[in-house]
């Protein structure tokens, strides 16, 4: 599919579909998810509030994978055992011992559910 960038590569390896499944934001950052939960059955994303969308964009950025919906991002997933720089999360806290998808742009770290 057009605008698609699926990694490849020996450092990569997983695919879009790790994603899937439920995920919820942690108790510190739940004020600012917009949707609140959500379920990804890539490449569709559905909110708790009914909503739906697509990722339609997928690239690798250094052993976690970037997510993109039309026009915004969904965020990294970040696989469990991969710390993130928390300089950078506006002191939110890294749960680094779960997979997680982190939203610099809303500030918000989702945590499978």
């Amino acid at each position: 599919m057009a605008g698609r960038v699926i990694p490849e590569g020996p450092d990569d390896d997983f695919s879009p579909e790790i994603v899937n499944g439920s995920w919820c934001p942690t108790p510190d950052t739940e004020g600012n998810a917009t949707h609140g939960c959500y379920t990804i059955d890539y490449p569709n994303v559905e909110y708790e509030d009914g909503e739906t969308d697509e990722i339609v964009a997928v690239s690798n950025d250094g052993g976690v994978l970037s997510l993109d919906l039309d026009g915004a991002p969904l965020g990294l997933y970040v696989p469990a055992d991969t710390a993130l720089d928390e300089s950078g999360m506006d002191g939110v806290e890294d749960l680094p011992d779960q997979e997680r998808i982190w939203n610099s742009q809303t500030v918000t770290l989702m945590v499978r559910d």
